[in-house]
């Protein structure tokens, strides 16, 4: 069955890699300094055009974690049942014979770069109010653990839930991982050439283009000198890389991918 969504920017590049023929040599060349084993029915999500769920990694339907493992982390993460970050892709792998994971944050230009706080929602009520806040704290203290342990053994690493949010949680979470024993490979990934989904100076053009957004966005947040490297999470180790690859093709014109914020055509709408 094909799913007619049409996703455009990263998504769309997401899944048209992961249905390329070259896609698992591609994740093994990344990880394999590592010691990283992917085999060729490894477990992913999104799996498919067909199956575009990406996955929260540790909620209940996480086929990546065991019970144990799920639990723990959504403990150190929430205070009550919440929210949890979406990964645009997640592949199984095995190191020693242990598990280890894939991690990927994918971009299709710089304007997705995000280095604002995490919001403090609002809720109708008081009971609902209190839990959300204490989630906000619970999270917040969460990255400090991870700021505070990596700074100390690798000075100029700074994560926060009040600042580059979307990049602090991904690398406070490849740190926790690590400390529970699951060795990972956090990749930032860049599509180029993508000149459809913004114009010219944002998409990015080219390798270098990418790799130099990136290290402007990310500096103060992890210094490049870390980047590609082993990091200790205590129990395994894990590594924050970027790469980039060509855009398979390009999003949908502007004039398509708007037609979604027209109620008058709400009939015609994708699905």
């Amino acid at each position: 069955m094909t799913n007619t969504k049409q996703y455009d920017g990263s998504r769309r590049h997401v899944l048209d890699w992961i249905e390329s023929a070259g896609f698992l040599d591609t994740v093994r060349n990344w990880t394999r300094d590592q010691g990283f084993v992917i085999a060729p029915d490894a477990t992913r999500m999104p799996k498919s055009w067909a199956e575009p769920d990406e996955s929260r990694l540790f909620d209940a339907t996480s086929q990546f974690l065991d019970e144990i493992n799920q639990s723990i982390l959504q403990g150190w993460w929430l205070a009550h049942a919440g929210n949890i970050p979406n990964w645009d892709l997640i592949v199984a792998a095995t190191m020693n014979s242990g598990s280890a994971l894939v991690l990927v944050e994918a971009k299709a230009h710089a304007s997705e770069f995000d280095c604002k706080l995490k919001p403090r929602a609002t809720r109708k009520t008081s009971d609902a109010q209190k839990k959300t806040d204490e989630n906000h704290n619970r999270i917040g203290q969460a990255i400090d653990e991870a700021s505070v342990a990596l700074s100390h053994a690798y000075p100029g690493i700074f994560i926060s839930r009040d600042r580059c949010y979307q990049l602090s949680n991904r690398i406070a979470m490849a740190w926790k991982l690590a400390s529970m024993g699951i060795p990972s490979t956090l990749v930032f990934l860049g599509f180029t050439g993508d000149d459809a989904i913004a114009k010219a100076g944002d998409y990015f053009a080219d390798d270098d283009h990418w790799q130099r957004s990136f290290a402007s966005y990310a500096a103060s947040s992890i210094p490049p000198e870390y980047l590609d490297r082993d990091l200790s999470g205590g129990g395994a180790n894990f590594r924050v890389i970027t790469r980039s690859l060509p855009a398979g093709r390009l999003s949908r014109p502007l004039n398509e991918r708007m037609v979604r914020l027209n109620p008058r055509t709400s009939d015609s709408l994708p699905k």
